[in-house]
């Protein structure tokens, strides 16, 4: 008899896990094909306005769609570096590259508002 009400709960959770895992794997299958390589992703390379400078050196004007400027992450600000963290993560140091907890609690949220 409590066999029956310790498998139940075992084999519903297996299943429930089988599921997971082969849903994961139906979207890796889908997903990955689309992704960009490695390669792509290192060369990346941000559009850049012209810049028109006098003979003397002063820039005149900048011209584009986009006005972005490579930097390294040293020359970024620290309050800037706080800044994005505030805004995007806030459990940033306290996990590993990805927040299960945020995950989680974005999956629950879709669930409950259907979005």
């Amino acid at each position: 008899m409590w066999l029956r009400w310790f498998a139940f709960p075992v084999l519903a959770l297996a299943g429930v896990v089988v599921l997971s895992l082969a849903l994961a794997g139906f979207v890796i299958l889908l997903a990955y094909p689309n992704l960009p390589s490695i390669e792509a992703l290192t060369a990346y390379q941000p559009k850049i306005p012209l810049r028109v400078y006098t003979a003397d050196g002063v820039l005149i004007g900048e011209f584009g769609e986009e006005r972005r400027s490579v930097v390294s992450i040293e020359e970024v600000p620290s309050l800037m570096k706080q800044a994005i963290l505030a805004a995007e993560d806030e459990r940033f140091y306290q996990h590993t590259g990805v927040d299960y907890h945020g995950v989680l609690r974005a999956a629950y949220s879709n669930l409950v508002t259907g979005g």
